[in-house]
């Protein structure tokens, strides 16, 4: 069934490529956010303790 049509592999393998590399970049974006937020809460908390200790 799928050797009679020579444009269904190639979509699928298309397909498959597509659905990889978005799966990459949406992890290595949640990776990236996950990292910022970090950053973001010891900034956070450095300013805080530097705030509280000022007389």
């Amino acid at each position: 069934m799928l050797m009679k049509n020579p444009g269904v592999p190639i979509f699928l393998s298309v397909f498959l490529v597509t659905l990889f590399l978005t799966a990459d970049l949406f992890t290595r974006w949640v990776d990236v956010m996950w990292h910022i937020n970090c950053i973001k809460g010891i900034i956070f908390f450095v300013f805080n303790t530097a705030q509280t200790r000022k007389p």
